[in-house]
């Protein structure tokens, strides 16, 4: 549900809306589809167990993004867009009480050579139902 949330937010956006209309899929990208297009794949929710053994309303989730597009200086303007949605929102979205999202660029010190037309990011989410 989460995951739903996130992916309206960026579509909210008429900036992210022009570059990439829908192509914002969960796992992997089709390979032979239009560029640029925007690939997330989210971790489990967690959230911490209070004395009396339920667990509280509010879960953290960490989504990665690859932002895929023609060039590097595309992909990098898009990733920028991304950031600045991102961390610009808190409130109610697709009924999710989004709390804060830090994102930051990851994997620069990746042991292989990622292709110049990619850009990963990773979002971690504070919210609650």
């Amino acid at each position: 549900m989460i995951e739903y949330a996130i992916k309206k937010l960026l579509l909210d956006n008429p900036a992210i809306w022009a570059e990439v209309n829908s192509r914002i899929t969960p796992l992997e990208r089709d390979k032979d589809g239009p560029l640029p297009a925007i690939v997330y794949e989210s971790s489990e929710p967690r959230r911490e167990r209070l004395l009396d053994g339920s667990f509280e309303s509010i879960a953290r989730i960490t989504i990665t993004f690859e932002i895929w597009a023609g060039t590097y200086l595309k992909a990098k303007n898009l990733a920028d867009e991304v950031i600045s949605t991102l961390e610009s929102f808190s409130g109610n979205k697709e009924g999710i009480a989004i709390m804060l999202i830090n994102c930051s660029p990851t994997g620069e010190d990746k042991e292989f050579e990622a292709p110049t037309n990619l850009i990963e990011l990773t979002a971690n989410i504070i919210y609650s139902k």
